[in-house]
């Protein structure tokens, strides 16, 4: 939210913008208050009111005075954004979309304002809006490089790789020094695995901005030799000239320490990254588990009933598991495969279920065709040739219902791996994406990880026929083997190009991006053990009962 200067001089208004700007938020907010109450038309001190509400946390109140302020003087523009903003932190993306869409339209000539309206439509998950939007701002101004890279963020969602590769690239072009257009396209360069590349465009960038966080997590992962010990030395002076722990930078400190001392020195660090992030975004195991109630109360074996969808080709194979469960070597393997598109990771399953489950409305059979042809619809074109297309979202483990219901063809490939192992790879992996918010805290992530199971063991009663489960560290020892099992079971043939994903030259959009580039091997299998004591927080709230795969006694931990 964005605090203008003061338009009238008054001392209590100096004071509590003096305030707001200094962090006494709570101060600066009973000075707004008695400000209002002076002076009600005034509309800075609602403005103050609106932003120290939302920083406490205290969104509702928030809204109200953000509207207060917005009612007074429609025409600012930053009075749109903080109104949009409290709208946003109340979770209503489309109201935060309707107030800036119509100051775009009162501020036809504010191309930020227009930045700022991709930006809102993004994270409502309104991707073909973006594009709309994006498309239009570029043919208007062709060198508008925001617009190429929200345009390049909405069709990635969408699983469109080689026109968020064209935008990205057309972003950066425009807007080198920008620092998020260098930092996605460097991080799009290591997706494909072009390290050198990579290394080029992040080293460039640090030139313009020696502590950019981000870019010191990539380089923390990718440096090698010499450059070791050039990262660490920015990482340190990052740290140390920051006012408050970034949670970014302590990332990139102990991925710098894991490759420097090993990954026993640096688990204490990790934790400490964690923790900042859990409190900078927090997670509520709560809501995961509402979600798992409704979703799975939605289908009853009563549902079958009616006439559904038909089975349309290519097959979709949806990919699914704890996310760092193997999911994306899975999907490179089986995309080696001439007759398999990969389509990475679309949020398209959780965007269309999303009114299902956070409301009280059923799931029955013309909500199913429309489901499916809404979501064939989105998805990207098919190569001559295809049989089948792989969706790897491992989170649609959540929606499967929805996804079995509406394409009767379908198959969902489950990798189940140990969950200590899963755990240690979650815990010193970076995830800023919203949806993995619950990674920086153990506890939680042992309740997500339950439900997981509660999750499948659901499904696989309700649609067994549809869901085959394959064990990761069977996988990786046996790749021949299980890879022809799982083909045969998504009714495509078999191509020894399965067995060398590292090969595949497709673009990795997840934190194993790195590790799919190597041949296949065993060598995290049993990786959490010497950590142990680091992971015991998840550990402890691990119930075995719903993992009797493997040995959780204590002989397990040697």
């Amino acid at each position: 939210m964005k605090l203008m200067r003061p338009s009238q001089g008054t001392e209590l208004k100096n004071k509590a913008s003096s305030d707001l700007k200094e962090g006494r938020t709570k101060t600066a907010l009973k000075k707004a208050v008695l400000g209002t109450k002076k002076y009600p038309k005034d509309a800075d001190f609602w403005t103050i009111a609106g932003i120290s509400n939302n920083q406490l946390g205290l969104y509702q109140k928030s809204l109200f005075c953000c509207k207060k302020a917005f009612q007074l003087r429609p025409e600012r523009v930053d009075y749109a954004e903080n109104l949009a903003a409290a709208f946003e932190a109340l979770g209503d993306t489309a109201k935060a979309c309707e107030v800036i869409s119509l100051a775009c339209i009162r501020h036809p000539e504010n191309d930020s304002l227009k930045t700022i309206f991709l930006e809102t439509l993004y994270r409502g998950e309104e991707w073909e809006e973006v594009i709309e939007v994006a498309t239009e701002m570029i043919e208007a101004g062709p060198q508008n490089g925001s617009a190429h890279f929200f345009r390049n963020k909405a069709y990635s969602e969408m699983g469109y790789v080689n026109e968020s590769d064209l935008d990205k690239k057309k972003a950066y072009d425009l807007s080198p020094g920008d620092l998020l257009i260098a930092t996605e396209y460097g991080h799009s360069l290591n997706q494909k695995g072009l390290l050198d590349e990579a290394n080029g465009i992040y080293w460039d960038t640090l030139n313009q901005h020696p502590q950019a966080p981000d870019i010191l997590i990539e380089l923390s992962a990718i440096a090698e030799g010499e450059d070791e010990g050039k990262v660490a030395a920015l990482i340190e002076s990052a740290r140390l000239q920051s006012d408050i722990p970034i949670y970014e930078l302590e990332y990139a400190f102990a991925n710098i320490t894991a490759k420097t001392e090993g990954l026993g020195a640096a688990m204490p660090a990790y934790a400490s990254a964690n923790k900042i992030q859990q409190k900078v975004e927090p997670f509520d195991p709560k809501d995961e588990a509402t979600r798992l109630r409704r979703a799975t109360k939605i289908f009853s074996p009563a549902l079958s009933h009616g006439e559904w969808p038909k089975a349309i080709d290519p097959v979709p194979i949806f990919i699914i598991g704890q996310p760092r469960s193997g999911t994306t070597l899975l999907e490179m393997m089986l995309s080696s495969s001439p007759h398999v598109h990969g389509c990475g990771e679309m949020n398209l399953g959780p965007k269309l279920a999303r009114r299902f489950i956070f409301s009280n409305a059923s799931f029955g059979p013309e909500d199913a065709s429309q489901f499916a042809s809404e979501y064939r619809r989105l998805i990207p074109g098919m190569p001559l040739g295809a049989l089948a297309f792989i969706d790897k979202l491992p989170h649609n483990y959540r929606v499967l219902g929805f996804l079995a219901k509406s394409f009767p063809n379908a198959k969902f490939v489950n990798l189940l791996r140990d969950p200590r192992d899963v755990a240690l790879s979650t815990w010193i992996k970076r995830f800023p994406a919203s949806g993995m918010r619950y990674a920086s805290d153990l506890s939680v992530m042992a309740a997500c990880a339950n439900d997981y199971r509660r999750y499948m063991n659901y499904w696989d009663k309700q649609f067994s026929d549809q869901i085959l489960t394959v064990r990761y560290e069977e996988l990786v020892s046996d790749p021949e083997t299980y890879g022809k099992i799982v083909t045969r079971f998504a009714g495509i043939p078999w191509d020894p190009a399965i067995l060398h994903p590292e090969k595949n030259t497709a673009s990795v959009k997840t934190a194993s991006m790195w590790q799919v580039r190597n041949k296949i091997g065993v060598a995290s299998i049993g990786k959490w053990k010497p950590h142990a004591a680091h992971l015991q927080g998840f550990i402890d709230k691990l119930y075995p009962r719903l993992w009797p795969e493997y040995d959780f006694s204590p002989s397990s931990y040697r």
